[in-house]
């Protein structure tokens, strides 16, 4: 990371089942865990974590997990993301 720069990085844990399509995925119903964090880079080139961290815990998915009746395999997927063009923006 650059000198006085700064990004984010956020991850999400879904529970979707095993051949969902990519859209069926990037639905919100199957999130059951996000996090956001913001990283800056000092003059020397130093990271840390910038401002809050932000979370989302889904309270629905420890009952709709256990209540899973279908004979569909399900599976617990996690995606990183992170910002493209620019992939980082000056402070």
């Amino acid at each position: 990371m650059p000198p006085n720069s700064q990004t984010f990085l956020r991850q999400r844990t879904l529970f979707v089942p095993v051949n969902a399509s990519q859209s069926e995925v990037n639905s919100s119903k199957w999130l059951r865990y996000l996090i956001h964090l913001k990283f800056v880079s000092s003059k020397s080139g130093k990271i840390y974590l910038h401002q809050e961290i932000k979370a989302l815990i889904s309270h629905k998915s420890d009952l709709e997990a256990s209540s899973i009746t279908s004979d569909e395999p399900f599976e617990v997927k996690s995606l990183v993301q992170t910002p493209f063009e620019p992939r980082y923006s000056p402070r």
